[in-house]
């Protein structure tokens, strides 16, 4: 499992950090809280192959905003990174998220990133024995979801765009790696949890275990979803529900739903979703 990672990916309030919290529930599967290191340095140090380059790549890794919630000791890093006889991008990458996952005894590691969803061909260079889940949530949901954060973009003709780039793009990448994508729905995730995620522990090769499901257990007690993050990720820390299904409904008025089923109903139909 040295270099055969998983990656989570879909558009932005698609369940990806809810799918986060679940894979990271089983008791060999470490997926790191959310980071950008592993493609913001792949231009510049894809070619490292000498300690010189180990060092300037740590120094640009002490000063990655999200790499610093994980909390891991630069040292310990530099020592271990040090000590890898054969300097590649796809060794030193690996042994980083190894050694978070060693944190927590687990040998399976992974991450999850709605920006990965656009970059999977990168990711498959670094890592190419890597798999992918790419979670699809109905667009007119993730629309009203992204409202409601601080950060999420308010326009609804810019946010049903940005939902059709991401799912067709992990539509593309899943035709284009058959066997190395996974693409399930949001809906049936909460709907029918433990069916779903038997699907997707057996894509891995992992057997199931009950314990994921008590993963708002393990988000309040690990802290799973970093500080920063928890005030637009609170139903992490509560059992699933599928509330939250078919919210845009009544959360969208009528001109708002015909100006993004206009945007997105192609899709929207090849995913399965009624429009």
């Amino acid at each position: 499992m040295k270099n055969k990672p998983i990656f989570i990916i879909g558009a932005e309030r698609s369940g990806t950090t809810l799918l986060r919290i679940i894979l990271a529930s089983h008791s060999n599967i470490c997926i790191a809280p959310e980071s950008k290191f592993m493609l913001r340095l792949y231009p510049e140090y894809r070619d490292m192959k000498n300690r010189d380059d180990v060092k300037h790549f740590i120094d640009d890794l002490g000063s990655d905003h999200f790499f610093k919630m994980w909390k891991l000791d630069i040292d310990l890093i530099k020592n271990e990174l040090f000590e890898i006889d054969e300097i590649n991008y796809t060794n030193i990458v690996s042994k980083i998220y190894r050694l978070y996952a060693e944190n927590e005894h687990k040998e399976i590691w992974g991450d999850k990133n709605p920006g990965y969803t656009l970059k999977v061909k990168n990711i498959f260079e670094i890592f190419p024995c890597s798999k992918f889940i790419h979670i699809i949530r109905d667009g007119r949901d993730c629309v009203v979801s992204l409202r409601e954060t601080e950060w999420g973009e308010k326009n609804i003709k810019a946010a049903a765009k940005k939902w059709v780039k991401f799912v067709q793009a992990g539509n593309d990448a899943k035709e284009n790696f058959p066997d190395k994508i996974l693409e399930i729905k949001y809906e049936a995730l909460v709907k029918d949890s433990k069916n779903t995620i038997n699907d997707i522990c057996s894509f891995l090769g992992l057997s199931y275990e009950p314990e994921m499901l008590d993963f708002y257990r393990n988000n309040k007690k690990q802290l799973l979803v970093p500080l920063e993050h928890q005030a637009f990720h609170k139903n992490t820390f509560k059992p699933i529900m599928d509330s939250r299904v078919g919210r845009w409904q009544y959360l969208l008025s009528k001109k708002e739903i015909k100006i993004v089923q206009n945007i997105q109903k192609i899709l929207l139909k090849d995913n399965g979703y009624c429009y």
